[in-house]
Formats: structure tokens, C-alpha cells, sequence
């Protein structure tokens, strides 16, 4: 598992903003909240990251491809990527993913008080 804190301040509406290195998205389509989370971590992250002009494309409602100037593509799969807080994980496998989404749900049950 991949663990990569996000820098960006988040939006008002709990999202990372779409940042100037970003200079084309193809095409939006509707996805959900938690794929829309990942989107924009996962934008604000290639920008930190690599500091240089990119776009988006061949976007749909499993993940994207993104065209780094000076460096090629590479794909963002919605599947294999999770957001909490300020960071984003990206899993290896499904083992490792269902595990993190399992802890996820016990802490969350450990909250509740009865």
C-alpha cells in the first residue's frame, strides 16, 4: 500500500480544487461522492507531485487516463485508490484494500457510543 499525503488546502465543500498545471478535463462523467473524492485528491496530488502542465482524458466511471507534458500517460483506477482526511491510499491488491475499508468500518463502529 501506497501512502501519499495531500499538501493542498481542501475547498469549502471538502474537495481539492482543480489546480493550474491541470489545463484540459476531457469529460466529467457521474460518478459517485467517494470516486469524486478520489478524483480530486488524486488531481491535487499529480500536481504536487510533478509540478508540471497536464490534462485529463478518456475519463469514465471507473477512473482516467492523465497526459503529463514532457512525460506520457499513466491511469488513475477508482478501484484501487481510497481517500481519508488528507491522505490517499493506493492499494496493491484487493486483499489489501478490503482489509483497509474493513478497519475503516470497525474504528467507524468503535466511535458510536450506545
Amino acid at each position: 500500500m501506497k501512502i501519499i499525503k495531500i499538501k493542498s488546502k481542501k475547498q469549502e465543500n471538502g474537495m481539492w480544487g482543480t489546480p493550474y498545471n491541470c489545463y484540459s478535463i476531457d469529460y466529467m462523467p457521474l460518478i459517485d461522492d467517494r470516486k469524486m473524492l478520489i478524483f480530486s485528491a488524486a488531481v491535487a496530488v499529480i500536481n504536487e507531485e510533478y509540478n508540471k502542465k497536464f490534462r485529463i482524458d478518456f475519463s469514465t466511471i471507473n477512473g482516467f487516463k492523465v497526459k503529463i507534458d514532457d512525460f506520457g500517460y499513466f491511469t488513475i483506477n477508482y478501484d484501487i485508490y481510497e481517500v481519508e482526511g488528507d491522505t490517499l491510499y493506493e492499494f496493491d491488491n484487493e486483499n489489501e484494500h478490503l482489509t483497509f475499508l474493513r478497519n475503516r468500518k470497525l474504528k467507524n463502529l468503535d466511535s458510536i457510543k450506545i
